[in-house]
């Protein structure tokens, strides 16, 4: 029986700290945005701008510009002066951007503020603009990460985690082996498609592309989202990911995964005993090492291996192989490369 393990101190510390950084940029850009919406009512003024220029803030690895204006006003004869060109704006790295809001705002020209009914806050664009909607669409990874990150921590691991659950299908056992679930491509797939457009409509635009863009954008993230969902549910209904074994016919039939572009059939026959053994794989972060159910065949140039499936837990690997075992009545051979669980 499994142990159900909770999150390391480690991994929550790091959980804390991600959504503590994601938490607090979400809450400022929302705020801006709700801040921008009610602007939207408030009265409008005349008023002049006294400054207006490119701010330039340097960091270690690159410069990013913003706007920086001042602009009087005056409410029920008291004059006010104002600094907010939006609620929601945000410094980019594309200087263009912000040179070319200092030539729509020069020094001297009139100007409509909107201003609170007490004049003590004002705005010279109000309302959800592109470059709010496309800050979303920068944030959608990291909050996916977040939210994956706390379901998949505090979830714990069960003993169903490790259970094979076959199902009966017209006569025949099915045993799933995908690694992604449909939801999980569709959050996958949003994501992906998110950070794409960071590059795609951000960067050219400056990071304020039209509103139309920017919902057309989302309406882009949103359809890949549903996309990769349907498809890999499709997938997985049809059985492409599946294990089948037929016990009239005799056969297994081993899914298109593993290095196999096809399905393997293979008689229950040919099958000499069931194995784990592990697979060490070089990645950019390392090492890294799956467990595989393998068939052990018989071959013209001798014995042959036959992998069901990579797995990234070994005891789920040898749950799989101990029930193919019992499934084909082959006891508990195994090879010298076999884990124990």
């Amino acid at each position: 029986m499994l142990r159900k393990t909770g999150p390391t101190l480690f991994f929550a510390f790091l959980l804390l700290f991600w959504s503590l950084i994601t938490l607090t940029v979400d809450g400022l850009a929302l705020h801006g945005m709700v801040k921008s919406l009610r602007a939207t009512a408030w009265p409008a003024a005349q008023g002049t701008i006294t400054h207006s220029s490119v701010s330039a803030s340097r960091g270690s690895k690159s410069t990013t510009y913003k706007l920086a204006v001042r602009y009087s006003y005056s409410v029920d004869g008291r004059p006010y002066e104002g600094n907010q060109h939006r609620f929601s704006s945000w410094s980019t790295s594309n200087s263009g951007a912000a040179e070319a809001l200092v030539r729509r705002y020069p020094v001297g020209s009139p100007v409509t503020v909107f201003h609170a009914p007490d004049g003590s806050d004002s705005v010279l664009e109000p309302g959800i603009h592109g470059g709010d909607l496309l800050v979303l669409l920068f944030l959608m990874p990291f909050n996916l990460v977040m939210v994956g990150m706390a379901l998949g921590g505090f979830r714990g691991r069960r003993p169903e985690d490790t259970a094979v659950v076959p199902v009966q299908k017209e006569g025949r056992l099915h045993v799933a082996f995908n690694d992604i679930s449909p939801k999980l491509a569709g959050a996958l797939g949003v994501g992906g498609a998110s950070f794409g457009s960071v590059f795609l409509v951000g960067i050219p635009t400056g990071f304020d592309p039209p509103l139309p863009v920017a919902l057309v954008t989302w309406g882009a993230v949103v359809a890949a989202g549903v996309y990769a969902l349907r498809w890999t549910r499709a997938r997985v209904e049809s059985g492409h990911y599946d294990l089948v074994l037929d016990s009239r016919a005799r056969r297994l039939s081993l899914p298109a995964i593993s290095g196999r572009n096809a399905r393997l059939e293979v008689a229950w026959d040919e099958v000499h005993a069931v194995t784990v053994e592990p697979h060490q794989q070089k990645t950019g972060k390392g090492i890294r090492t799956t467990y595989r159910p393998t068939l052990q065949l018989p071959g013209d140039d001798g014995p042959r291996r036959e992998v069901i499936v990579d797995v990234s837990d070994a005891e789920r690997a040898e749950a799989v192989a101990a029930w193919l075992r019992s499934q084909l009545k082959l006891g508990r051979q195994r090879g010298a490369a076999a884990l124990s669980a």
